[in-house]
């Protein structure tokens, strides 16, 4: 459109209900930029029909690069408490609604703990908060927005990573919860299930679901054992696939592909046969 090669590269989980809300002038606009691009890069292989849906792009169109996080500085805790985490705008959208009902649900025994790491959305939502904790008292600490440093910090010795998301792209907050070895809780949307394998690594929770949800969080509350196997498989994930590193490189590879495609500007842009995602994350060097 300006003269310049480019690639677009997406991130969020709500692109098509984003795309289907603009006005009909900027669909258009939308739709030419991203035609226009020399690489459209989603954050996993279950954004690929959609795109190729919601822009008419060719397969060959698409790369598929995950996100990733940078390690953590200093030692990560072997042994992790049974207490809750929540990273993000705490709100229905990211499950908030589910996650407090989940809370009321779980026996008192367990004496479950939530930290909550972001800004409360509403005030329906601070009632909700107020109605758990008159029920359950001291089960929740809200800390408000922190930066990545802050996040770990508050994180640091807290074993569970939740997150019941309505929708997703590939949500750092969880790879940096596995980076530092907590044991996820999250929804199959997005790309969180090319990441996830159901009981090994973490745990796959049906969107809205609050008995599911409670059933999973009070095991791992209890179990320290399944606590620890998952939070080691959890950690292990990040420090194969994504860790920064990898992540780099493999949009170094891209970028110098697109670049080195263009020194010939009146050829027509190559087609290539597609790589799956896992040759654009070889292991670091």
């Amino acid at each position: 459109m300006i003269g310049l090669p480019y690639v677009v590269h997406l991130h969020g989980g709500n692109i098509v209900a984003y795309t289907a809300r603009l006005p009909a002038p900027l669909r258009s606009v939308q739709q030419r930029f991203v035609s226009h691009a020399r690489s459209v890069i989603a954050l996993g292989q279950g954004w690929r029909p959609v795109l190729m849906n919601l822009w008419s792009l060719s397969d060959d169109r698409i790369d598929v690069v995950y996100n990733a996080v940078p390690a953590p500085q200093g030692q990560v805790d072997e042994r992790l408490s049974a207490e809750l985490v929540f990273v993000g705008r705490f709100e229905a959208s990211k499950g908030a609604t589910d996650l407090l009902q989940a809370l009321l649900l779980i026996p008192a025994h367990a004496k479950a703990r939530l930290t909550v790491i972001g800004s409360l959305a509403d005030e329906s939502i601070k009632k909700q908060i107020a109605h758990v904790e008159q029920r359950t008292p001291h089960r929740i600490r809200i800390t408000g927005w922190l930066d990545q440093d802050g996040v770990r910090f508050e994180s640091h010795g807290k074993g569970i990573f939740v997150l019941p998301s309505h929708f997703e792209g590939l949500p750092l907050a969880l790879l940096d919860a596995m980076a530092i070895g907590q044991a996820p809780v999250v929804t199959p949307v997005g790309t969180i299930p090319e990441i996830i394998t159901d009981g090994e690594n973490g745990f796959l929770v049906p969107v809205g679901d609050t008995q599911q949800l409670a059933q999973v969080l009070t095991r791992l509350i209890t179990d320290e054992n399944m606590r620890s196997t998952v939070s080691r498989n959890a950690r292990a994930t990040w420090a194969t696939r994504f860790d920064l590193s990898t992540f780099r490189e493999s949009l170094d590879d891209i970028w110098i592909r697109e670049a080195q495609a263009t020194v010939h500007a009146n050829d027509p842009r190559p087609r290539r046969r597609h790589r799956n995602s896992e040759s654009l994350l070889k292991p670091a060097r």
